[in-house]
């Protein structure tokens, strides 16, 4: 029905869960303009299924607001808007915003249509067309007053999940692969790493490789203990973020890297890729030799434009073949995995086309 599971009547993880039909992880990203590349990396590097867009409606659409609405059309993330603090600002002022927020969907390029949420009836409908991209559920809120509460906590309850039961247990089923986000050391533990179980499962005392390392090469890590929502756990599976203490010191990690099965063919990275792109804006076009910081999933770093086919110079809302070369380390980047690329106001899209093996694994003697 809707009603919320919370620490104000359970004291653990594990007993919300318990109490709990249906679990939903929240990620509060920032939204100061200072913190963009981090709020970006977590967008490409989680996953996340469904984006909650909030807005001020005493201060209305600002130009950041602008900026993540793009980004979540960009990635094609579904999303709705919750407009916040309707107390706090008349009925004119909310009026304006509401309109200001529909004129910026049309602005970012969706096509979908705006519902403003009133009724149960409304929940519904917005929940059930939620996958299908056609509608923008619009909320207005009050943390003080209560207003619009149950209606945003009855269409958390019927939103279905981003990824069906039958598409993550294909996912189950590939080499296991975990993509590092954070990285810490704790003592009395050791080396612990955060991140999302892309595909596959993991669990204790198992052997990954981990990698690529500046030299290319992926090295043998041991998986010790692993802990999720605060919670000793034996198994992760796909579409699950944990936090794994593996036996590499932390001195020698990067956020960005991979573990991967042992078993099968060596993963192999690339330090040049082609994507085909599209540039959303930049005021005078990109060409050959442009630098750009590069996110592609948990991967975030500067990369060159070496090449660009069949043009010479990408003007905005243009597309093109571009390759791009990573300037310091080599990544393990698969086809077609989404690309969002930004450098100050230039931004663009596009999807990975080809990669070229990092130039160490053609040597005939390689080393795990």
């Amino acid at each position: 029905d809707g009603s919320t599971v919370d620490y104000s009547t359970c004291t653990t993880p594990d007993e919300i869960g318990e109490k709990s039909t249906k679990i939903i992880t929240f990620i509060d990203l920032a939204g100061h303009q200072k913190y963009l590349k981090t709020t970006i990396s977590a967008l490409t590097g989680y996953c996340p299924h469904y984006v909650m867009l909030v807005v001020s409606a005493t201060s209305g659409v600002v130009g950041m607001t602008q900026e993540h609405l793009g980004i979540a059309v960009a990635l094609e993330v579904p999303f709705f808007v919750v407009i916040t603090k309707v107390d706090s600002t008349s009925e004119e002022k909310l009026y304006k915003t509401l309109e200001a927020v529909k004129a910026t969907l049309k602005a970012a390029g969706s096509n979908r249509c705006p519902l403003h949420v009133k009724s149960d009836g409304d929940c519904i409908t917005a929940a059930t067309n939620s996958l299908k991209k056609n509608t923008v559920p619009i909320f207005c809120v009050s943390s003080v007053s209560g207003e619009g509460l149950k209606d945003i906590k009855k269409f958390l309850h019927l939103l279905p999940p981003g990824v069906g039961e039958k598409e993550v247990e294909k996912l189950e089923q590939e080499t296991p692969e975990f993509q590092i986000d954070e990285l810490f050391e704790v003592p009395g533990v050791g080396t612990v790493v955060g991140g999302l179980v892309t595909q596959g499962y993991i669990v204790e005392n198992m052997p990954l490789l981990l990698g690529p390392f500046e030299d290319g090469k992926f090295r043998d890590a041991f998986v010790s203990s692993i802990r999720r929502n605060k919670a000793a756990c034996r198994l992760v599976r796909a579409q699950q973020s944990a936090a794994l203490a593996i036996d590499i010191p932390v001195s020698q990690l990067r956020r960005g890297m991979l573990m991967t099965s042992r078993h099968g063919s060596m993963p192999k990275p690339c330090q040049i890729f082609q994507a085909e792109v599209c540039l959303l804006f930049h005021p005078n076009g990109i060409n050959t030799g442009f630098r750009t910081t590069v996110h592609i999933g948990n991967i975030r770093q500067t990369a060159t434009i070496i090449n660009m086919e069949p043009i010479q110079k990408l003007e905005s809302s243009g597309q093109a073949l571009v390759t791009f070369k990573f300037l310091k380390n080599p990544e393990f980047v698969k086809i077609g995995a989404r690309i969002l690329f930004r450098e100050g106001r230039t931004k663009g899209i596009g999807r990975v086309l080809k990669v070229e093996p990092f130039k160490y694994l053609d040597s005939t003697n390689l080393d795990r």
